[in-house]
């Protein structure tokens, strides 16, 4: 269909744009592709209107814009014009992540950047915290002490320990040091007593979670005490076997040794007819 009227508006280089353009007056500056409206004594582009300006990694200098085309796309500028690949190498300023480059990866980098906030996938033990998961839930790793059933001693002194952490294989010793760079966080501590022999006479026992001296000290029967539970067999009994009160104590908190901290438990009972359990049970993160 033929039209009946054509629309023509000044047009010409940029430098010849008059100035100003009268109110709703347009004007194509055919040297840079650009069409401007005058408004109020000001020559505004309707191309810089419609752009929007995107900072990287909290500077405005390279700024990259969304530009619309006629078609109704768009294209995303870097900081010298030329429009960004959807995928490839580009040089936005901002390294990808591995596998996404291009605008894909320019917006995944923006996204991940420690700017703004330290993303970590479950189980990385992340340098700075921003995140609906706690700390103390990054990067954990139980760590369980036990003494099992083993014969008590009237001699207060360390006892070994079989020692679980993680999924390794259990190991055993005296002391147990806390892994470098992480925290070891106690939850609770059990002990159990039970009669093993046919004597008649009542048995008491006590032991004591000890930590070494600041700064890796070795952990010895004369550390600082740091949690202790006492239990025993009350009354006198010829029965084999017969268990005594069973003593726990829970830290709902936890308790927290610093990684390269030595800990170990010691043990006095007032009688070697008894056969201790002792467990211990914590994280390291």
């Amino acid at each position: 269909m033929a039209r009946n009227v054509a629309l023509q508006i000044l047009r010409g280089i940029l430098s010849n744009i008059p100035q100003p353009l009268n109110d709703g007056e347009f004007y194509l500056a055919t040297d840079v592709n650009q069409i401007y409206v005058g408004l109020g004594g000001i020559n505004f582009s309707l191309r810089s209107a419609i752009m929007a300006a995107v900072e990287v990694n909290g500077n405005a200098n390279p700024t990259h814009y969304i530009e619309p085309n006629s078609d109704g796309s768009v294209v995303v500028e870097g900081p010298s014009g030329a429009a960004l690949a959807q995928d490839g190498i580009d040089a936005t300023g901002v390294t990808p992540l591995a596998g996404a480059t291009g605008i894909r990866g320019w917006l995944s980098s923006l996204y991940r950047s420690q700017q703004y906030f330290d993303f970590e996938p479950k189980g990385t033990q992340g340098a700075t915290f921003l995140s609906i998961q706690q700390p103390k839930d990054s990067g954990r790793s139980k760590v369980i002490l036990t003494l099992t059933k083993t014969a008590a001693i009237t001699t207060e002194a360390l006892v070994s320990l079989t020692q679980k952490k993680g999924d390794a294989t259990t190991t055993t010793g005296t002391s147990y040091t806390v892994t470098a760079g992480k925290i070891l966080r106690i939850q609770t501590m059990q002990l159990y007593i039970t009669n093993i022999t046919a004597a008649v006479e009542p048995i008491a026992c006590a032991v004591r979670l000890r930590e070494g001296a600041a700064s890796g000290g070795v952990v010895s029967v004369a550390s600082d005490i740091i949690a202790q539970l006492e239990t025993g067999i009350e009354v006198a009994t010829a029965t084999l076997n017969a268990p005594g009160m069973p003593s726990t104590i829970s830290f709902p908190d936890g308790v927290e040794i610093t990684g390269g901290q030595q800990i170990g438990v010691s043990e006095l009972s007032t009688s070697i007819d008894a056969a201790v359990t002792v467990v211990v049970t914590g994280y390291e993160y």
